[in-house]
């Protein structure tokens, strides 16, 4: 277990079926396994990986929670995860997160009451897709300018599944039939309010990659929502914006862990 600033760190791999998840582990440093913490799983963005979502496990684990960035199945050509990204839907990356809450609910470091999901962009709809699925199991929902996007692109881009070809580039990334179908067929306002539990949601006014009128929408899902805009950001949060988000994902995770 290597030690970094404020916090630990360890590779852990999680099974769905016959794939393999691959991931780190954060937690506080100095953390000595003597009482279960509040854990926050957090999903990389399209063509991601382990690395780009860390940025926020390593904030969460100093905060004083445990963490765990990974890799989705086929989720970019870095993922070291299994699976190539023409075999990767949103559903599968579903799966992916849904396979990571059971491996959490078992962790020794892990309050299993108090799980939480944390996604960037895609990763934030897939999450969002999750929690839906596995509200019981979900303690609070964190959405970084979720990509709910996905749906009205495929709409744009293919139109019907017969115009949908084997393979195709999106945003240089190889992506296989698949995942333009289940984007076709997955309305996410139609489903991620099935989640009646707390969420916290971040949206950059000046995002041209996931529209604010998407987030905007998104809002009116949701029962137990705060939503903030952010002025001037775009599809990433960075410097003082960054800080300011992670200090009030930390206060939410306080708020609502239920140990």
């Amino acid at each position: 277990m290597a030690a970094n600033r404020g916090f630990t760190s360890e590779d852990l791999w999680v099974e769905r079926g016959n794939q393999r998840i691959y991931g780190k582990l954060y937690l506080p440093e100095g953390y000595d396994g003597s009482r279960r913490l509040p854990a926050i799983i957090c999903a990389h963005y399209f063509s991601g990986s382990h690395r780009t979502s860390a940025v926020w496990a390593r904030l969460m684990a100093r905060a004083g929670y445990a963490a765990y960035a990974f890799d989705f199945c086929g989720g970019s050509p870095l993922s070291r995860s299994t699976g190539a990204t023409t075999e990767c839907t949103i559903f599968t990356h579903a799966a992916d997160l849904s396979a990571i809450i059971d491996a959490f609910k078992k962790l020794d470091a892990v309050d299993p009451s108090s799980i939480f999901l944390l996604g960037q962009s895609q990763g934030g709809a897939v999450s969002a897709m999750a929690a839906a699925e596995r509200g019981d199991d979900v303690a609070g929902l964190v959405l970084l300018y979720p990509a709910f996007v996905i749906h009205q692109s495929a709409v744009d881009r293919f139109g019907s599944p017969e115009n949908v070809p084997e393979t195709y580039l999106q945003f240089g990334q190889e992506l296989g039939r698949d995942y333009a179908l289940a984007a076709l067929s997955y309305d996410f306002y139609e489903h991620v309010g099935a989640y009646t539990g707390p969420v916290i949601m971040f949206q950059g006014d000046a995002d041209d990659m996931e529209p604010k009128e998407f987030s905007d929408r998104a809002a009116s899902c949701y029962a137990d929502l705060d939503y903030e805009i952010i002025p001037g950001a775009g599809h990433m949060f960075e410097g003082e914006d960054r800080a300011h988000v992670a200090a009030r994902i930390a206060a939410f995770v306080a708020e609502h862990s239920r140990g």
